[in-house]
């Protein structure tokens, strides 16, 4: 699993889904590390995509996700 931020551009990925929480209700993203959080942004938008690379034979989840 891939999770890169944007704000246009990408300025961060993280590979575990324990390190981003989005609250849709709440428009919010929050940035855990080792537990503790350590950062808020404002969700603006958000998309999923299954990629598949056959020269490697390997598939994982891109989550993009567009903050202020």
């Amino acid at each position: 699993m891939k999770i890169v931020l944007k704000n246009p551009e990408p300025f961060r990925v993280y590979h575990h889904p324990c390190d981003v929480v989005i609250h849709a209700s709440l428009n919010t993203v929050e940035i855990f590390d080792d537990g503790e959080l350590v950062e808020t942004f404002g969700l603006v938008e958000k998309n999923i995509e299954w990629i598949t690379n056959s020269q490697n034979d390997t598939e994982e989840i891109l989550l993009t996700i567009i903050v202020r």
